[in-house]
């Protein structure tokens, strides 16, 4: 599958890991919005964060590749590959994907993308006269956007202050539970 690595020793602190042969090997690099639930949870939407990933193909074989996420050192054993993907990337910014806001169809998706639109809370800050260029949908979807993102908000809000009384509940049936047996050794006793 891979080529075995090999340690050498070239100084004192110094070493050069080598992994054979990976001139069979076809590697490309992304990134990926992946989904954070514990800030999505706090935040009461749909959270992701950019994430590069690794896809390892082998030459003749189509029923075989690694895909996952990339390593420290994949970057640095497919150095010539992760560079350009660097030198290539366009980097989208963090927040909720168009993609996965329900309002939106793949080809609203792709429209405000060619307008470097790539997330909800972009879309949300569009200014009036930047939606003038972007056809008659769009103040509609913008105003949707600014909706979502204010009930989302709340949501969270509300989930937070939700589980604030929850442990608040829960230190109650502590202290209730801790002063009947402080009373019960009192009548004992």
């Amino acid at each position: 599958m891979f080529a075995n690595a090999k340690i050498e020793q070239r100084g004192p602190n110094q070493y050069d890991v080598t992994h054979g042969d990976d001139t069979q090997l076809f590697v490309e690099f992304r990134q990926e919005a992946v989904h954070r639930p514990y800030l999505s949870e706090m935040e009461g939407r749909p959270v992701y964060e950019n994430v590069d990933f690794i896809t390892i193909f082998f030459a003749g074989d189509t029923t075989k590749k690694v895909d996952r996420v990339a390593t420290e050192d994949d970057k640095r054993r497919f150095a010539k590959q992760y560079r350009a993907y660097v030198d290539g990337i366009t980097v989208a910014s963090d927040g909720t994907p168009l993609e996965v806001w329900p309002p939106l169809t793949k080809a609203d998706v792709a429209s405000f993308k060619a307008m470097h639109i790539h997330t909800v809370e972009q879309l949300a800050a569009v200014t009036d006269v930047n939606l003038s260029a972007m056809g008659a949908g769009a103040r509609s979807f913008r105003d949707q956007a600014k909706v979502y993102l204010s009930q989302s908000k709340s949501s969270a809000e509300i989930s937070k202050r939700d589980s604030k009384i929850r442990d608040l509940e829960d230190q109650i049936n502590v202290l209730r539970t801790q002063l009947e047996q402080v009373s019960d050794l009192k009548k004992r006793g």
